[in-house]
């Protein structure tokens, strides 16, 4: 679902996923940051969702989250 919107929205050519840097990330991390985005997508769906509100329920910084995605739409 999230894939084909992303895809409506910007374009075959376009990334929309995690920087590779993601991987990294121990997984039960990765594991929390997916689980937070799921939640607020869930609840709010893609356009209503806060991308503070994904940052805070991850118990992230804004730091953080910037360095391994570009925005709301790369979760």
């Amino acid at each position: 679902y999230w894939l084909d919107q992303s895809v409506e929205l910007h374009g075959p050519t376009t990334r929309s996923m995690p920087l590779p840097r993601f991987a990294t990330l121990p997984p039960e991390r990765r594991a929390a940051i997916l689980r937070a985005a799921a939640e607020e997508f869930a609840r709010a769906g893609l356009e209503g969702a806060s991308y503070n509100h994904i940052i805070a329920r991850a118990g992230a910084s804004k730091g953080a989250m910037y360095y391994y995605f570009d925005n709301k739409e790369d979760l």
